[in-house]
C-alpha cells in the first residue's frame, strides 16, 4: 500500500489566504511481501502462483539475455575464478542465480520466461535498517523518470543479513499501459460545491485541514479548488515497456532463500497459497544449495529450458 499525496488543494480568492492544503488518501498498489520465511511444509493444495505465460512486450522492446547480471558493485568481490561473491565461503552470484532458478523452475516455470538478475542488498540498504521502497529502480535513460519507481516493490532490510544477501529479481510481466496512464500528473479545477457533491470524503478532509490551519474559516461554495494527482510526466506514455518484477532474497553465506517478493503473509494466511508440491520445491532447492556448497554446482552445466 502506498501513501500518495492526492490532491494538493489551492484555495483561490475569498477569505482564505493560506497556501496549499495537503489532503492524503490511500491507494492500493502491489508491493513486497512480508519478511517471514515460508514454512518448511506445504499448507495448501492451491495451484501454482503464476500463470504459465505473461504478455509479450511490444515490438519496440529490446530482447535481453535469459540471465542478466547488474553492473559492477562496490559490495561484491570478484574471485580468482571470475565469480562475484559477497564474502569468503559465500555462494557466488552465479550460484545464487542458479539456486533461485532451481527454486522457480520447480515452483512454476512461468517465472523463467523473462529476465533474472541479482544485486547485493548492501547496495540499496540505508544506514538505518528499514524498508526500501520502489525497487528495483526504473531503467536508466527514461525521459522525465522520477527517482522512485512507482511500479516497484518494498524490501525490508531488517529481514536479512545485509552484507551477505543477494536480491534476485525475476520478471513477472509488463506494466500495463493503463497503469501508467493512471499515474500521469494531472491538474483539474472545480468549485467547492462541485467537490462537495462529487468527492465528499476529499471535501471533508479539506475542510478539516483548513480548520486546523485557520480555525473558524468557512469554505464558500464559489471558491475554486485546484488539485493535482499522479507522479509521472506525460512523456511516460512514450517510454519503452517497463518490467514488472518480483524478488527472492538469498543469504549467500547459508544458502537460505526467502521468496518474500512472491509470497506474502497476511491476516488470512500466505497469499498466494503455497502449491501442493511446495515441499518438493524446497527439497530440490536445498539439494541445489548443497551441491554448490560442496563445490559441485558449477559442473552441473546449463539447466534445460522450462517446459
Amino acid at each position: 500500500m502506498l501513501m500518495t499525496p492526492l490532491p494538493r488543494a489551492l484555495i483561490a480568492g475569498g477569505t482564505l489566504t493560506a497556501a496549499a492544503v495537503a489532503v492524503l488518501i490511500v491507494v492500493m498498489w502491489p508491493v513486497g511481501g512480508a519478511s517471514q520465511p515460508p514454512p518448511t511444509e506445504s499448507g495448501s493444495s492451491s495451484e501454482p502462483p503464476l500463470a504459465a505465460q505473461f504478455p509479450a512486450p511490444p515490438a519496440a522492446a529490446s530482447v535481453t539475455p535469459k540471465v542478466t547480471q547488474d553492473g559492477d558493485s562496490a559490495q561484491a568481490v570478484e574471485g580468482e575464478d571470475g565469480a562475484r561473491t559477497l564474502c569468503d565461503g559465500c555462494l557466488s552470484e552465479q550460484a545464487v542465480l542458479d539456486v533461485v532458478d532451481t527454486y522457480l523452475r520447480h515452483l512454476d516455470s512461468g517465472y523463467l520466461q523473462g529476465d533474472i538478475w541479482a544485486h547485493p542488498l548492501a547496495d540499496i540498504a540505508p544506514e538505518t535498517p528499514g524498508q526500501v521502497d520502489g525497487q528495483p529502480k526504473l531503467p536508466t535513460g527514461l525521459l522525465g523518470a522520477p527517482e522512485h519507481n512507482p511500479f516497484g516493490m518494498t524490501i525490508d532490510t531488517r529481514s536479512y543479513p545485509v552484507d551477505t544477501t543477494w536480491i534476485v529479481w525475476v520478471q513477472t510481466g509488463w506494466v500495463p499501459r493503463e497503469a501508467i496512464e493512471q499515474r500521469i500528473l494531472k491538474t483539474r479545477e472545480r468549485s467547492l460545491a462541485e467537490m462537495r457533491a462529487s468527492e465528499p470524503i476529499n471535501f471533508d478532509s479539506l475542510q478539516t485541514a483548513v480548520e486546523e490551519i485557520a480555525p473558524g474559516t468557512v469554505l464558500p461554495d464559489d471558491h475554486i479548488v485546484r488539485t493535482t494527482s499522479g507522479d509521472l510526466p506525460e512523456v511516460a506514455l512514450s517510454w519503452p515497456p517497463i518490467k514488472e518484477e518480483a524478488f527472492v532474497a538469498v543469504d549467500s553465506r547459508t544458502g537460505e532463500l526467502h521468496p518474500d517478493g512472491i509470497f506474502s503473509f497476511t491476516s488470512v494466511g500466505v497469499q498466494p497459497p503455497y502449491p501442493a508440491h511446495y515441499e518438493a520445491v524446497l527439497d530440490a532447492t536445498r539439494e541445489r544449495v548443497a551441491r554448490w556448497r560442496s563445490g559441485g554446482g558449477s559442473e552441473l552445466g546449463v539447466l534445460p529450458e522450462p517446459t
